[in-house]
């Protein structure tokens, strides 16, 4: 009997699985339990009786499948799937309130499209969960899971993502229901870097902080860095965050440094950098602005640094106040007798001279030559005796023509000055170089012919008449310094320029070395505190400019004085100078 009993059972089981596609938990003398399915739809049964049909239903676990269904009595007891559920059943730590024994009750759980209660991650198009691994329990508000915190909304269920929440006055940003930036199961793990759409704006989550967002700190992130990266790959970069969390972006001080970062990467510069055209240079550990780096296109004369160009002031000698005197006095009257000076006076002079040309970057050894002297000498002698400036200047009555020839010669072939009061010719050279008077600006002749490369040997000449001003005068056409004539692009003021020789009345000058037009120059001031533009053309500029082309020393010299400029110790200005579109010179100078 217990053989025909235990066939009679396997042929019930093989029916059953070939018509209803599933395997029955048991069949016994005491009736069916398991799954039947009807038109397509599965029902749990028990001693034969179908489950779920009272109530809101039932929740039941099959053994066969390890899983736990919910039998929907709104459906007759049908299998639900896709579906979430509320149950009074045992629930956790989530379960919603505590019963008598001390458990807690009361859960929402979730069933797949298989049926199977959930556990662990879900994700739908509603957002992400979390259900207890044991009871099914949905997590909410706020708690953690495998170590790491989370937080749910207290409604729904669904996980904080890409949100801030506040929690004991501290904000952390939780993703997909887990907040970021902290792990405490890796040793190694520093934080992350996100974005937040609704401040357009980046942070970084410290793991030190437990995820906190970082504020008033400097980070080094293995992230993408752009131009300034670290590593060969374009990542790593240090970041600053300021006070409310903001990854900084642009100009940036602290503790009365300045700082840059990238406006995209947010990475820290340092070393020579160039932004918005301009080159500077920020300390390569710290970050520290350190200046303007310097840059000299298209300047070919000499670098000297500002140290160079201080001790070598200091050791010429040259002063504008030195006093110029005759060696032997001049003759006023009929015959006629230009005089001479002293040596301490011409070598006073001549080192003004080599002076402004060593800051300049040019040859400073340019030497006294006699014939030159007495040229100049009678030059200056000739336009004191008519009483005014002139490189023509009309034959005195009573001169002899030997001497007029002389004057003649040395008058126009120098630079020449007139003051109201006793004057020096050292002081000359510094009315030369400045040149910015209405009659003088658009060219800067005298200045170029000081700064001509070419120069080797030069002579002065000085003549005061007791009732007159004081007329001086430079030979200036001297070109016999054949080892410069391929100098080429001279700017004044220099690129390291002592304040002393110049000022904000003062046109800049850059002379090319052959004929230019179609000339637009941009000038930057880069002093923090203190930037500005101006532009210069043809079409219009900002304060005076103008392109000369005539043959004052070198040619092609670019002339411009910005309007409303100040000019301070410590300032840095940027010249950019092009024709047509071709940048012709772009180089830096520093005030001191």
């Amino acid at each position: 009997m217990k053989n025909r009993r235990f066939n009679m059972l396997i042929s019930v089981m093989t029916t059953a699985m070939a018509v209803g596609g599933f395997l029955p938990i048991t069949a016994s003398a005491e009736g069916y339990t398991g799954w039947k399915e009807e038109n397509g739809v599965k029902f749990w049964y028990e001693n034969d009786v179908k489950q779920g049909t009272e109530g809101r239903g039932k929740e039941i676990y099959d053994p066969a499948s390890k899983a736990w269904y919910w039998l929907d009595s709104i459906d007759g007891g049908r299998m639900a799937v896709g579906k979430d559920v509320y149950q009074e059943s045992l629930a956790g730590e989530w379960g919603e309130y505590a019963g008598e024994d001390g458990q807690r009750y009361g859960k929402w759980v979730r069933y797949d499209e298989n049926g199977h209660m959930i556990k662990g991650w879900n994700t739908n198009a509603d957002g992400t969960y979390y259900f207890d691994l044991v009871f099914g329990t949905m997590a909410k508000g706020n708690t953690v899971i495998d170590g790491l915190p989370c937080f749910f909304d207290a409604e729904t269920g669904i996980g904080a993502d890409k949100v801030w929440i506040t929690i004991d006055g501290v904000e952390y940003w939780y993703e997909n229901g887990v907040r970021q930036g902290y792990d405490p199961n890796d040793a190694d793990y520093r934080g992350k870097e996100i974005y937040d759409p609704a401040t357009d704006a980046w942070y970084w989550l410290d793991n030190v902080d437990q995820g906190k967002k970082a504020t008033s700190k400097d980070v080094f992130q293995e992230s993408e860095a752009g131009q300034w990266a670290e590593n060969a790959d374009g990542t790593g970069k240090w970041v600053r965050y300021d006070e409310n969390g903001y990854m900084i972006k642009g100009w940036d001080e602290k503790d009365g440094n300045r700082y840059y970062f990238d406006p995209v990467y947010g990475t820290m510069a340092k070393g020579n950098v160039e932004i918005d055209g301009v080159p500077y240079y920020f300390n390569e550990v710290t970050g520290i602005y350190e200046g303007v780096a310097r840059v000299s296109y298209g300047v070919g004369t000499e670098y000297h640094t500002k140290e160079e160009v201080i001790n070598y002031i200091n050791s010429s000698g040259a002063s504008s106040d030195n006093v110029t005197e005759y060696d032997t006095e001049a003759g006023f009257t009929a015959p006629y007798s230009p005089g001479t000076l002293t040596q301490a006076s011409l070598n006073d002079a001549l080192a003004m001279l080599n002076q402004i040309r060593y800051i300049a970057g040019l040859d400073y050894h340019v030497t006294l030559n006699e014939e030159y002297n007495e040229l100049a000498q009678a030059g200056a002698f000739i336009n004191a005796i008519n009483g005014g400036l002139s490189h023509y200047p009309s034959k005195p009555s009573g001169m002899s023509d030997d001497l007029y020839a002389v004057a003649t010669k040395g008058a126009g072939r120098s630079n020449l000055a007139r003051t109201s009061g006793r004057s020096s010719l050292s002081y000359a050279c510094l009315l030369w170089m400045d040149d910015s008077d209405s009659s003088n600006i658009d060219r800067v002749g005298h200045r170029r012919w000081i700064l001509n490369p070419t120069m080797k040997e030069t002579g002065f000449g000085y003549a005061k008449k007791s009732n007159g001003g004081t007329y001086t005068a430079m030979y200036a056409f001297d070109q016999n310094n054949l080892n410069a004539r391929d100098v080429r692009g001279v700017a004044w003021p220099a690129r390291e320029m002592p304040v002393e020789y110049f000022d904000s009345t003062i046109a800049w000058s850059y002379s090319y070395g052959s004929s230019l037009s179609n000339v637009s120059v941009r000038l930057d001031c880069l002093t923090p505190g203190k930037e500005q533009t101006w532009n210069f053309s043809d079409s219009a500029a900002d304060g005076y400019f103008n392109v000369n082309n005539g043959g004052y020393g070198q040619m092609g010299c670019v002339i411009f004085r910005p309007e409303n400029a100040s000019i301070s110790a410590g300032d840095t200005y940027l010249v950019t100078i092009w024709q047509k579109d071709t940048v012709i010179a772009n180089y830096t100078v520093n005030f001191f």
